[in-house]
């Protein structure tokens, strides 16, 4: 799941980067919209 979230987006993170970034975007208002 991870790899295919950087992927969508062209760019190729560390799980943990994702994580961090996951984690932030879902405590966005718009974060579980949005993705």
């Amino acid at each position: 799941i991870y790899r295919s979230f950087g992927q969508k987006y062209g760019v190729k993170y560390s799980e943990d980067e994702i994580l961090k970034r996951y984690r932030w975007a879902y405590g966005q208002p718009w974060g579980g919209s949005r993705l």
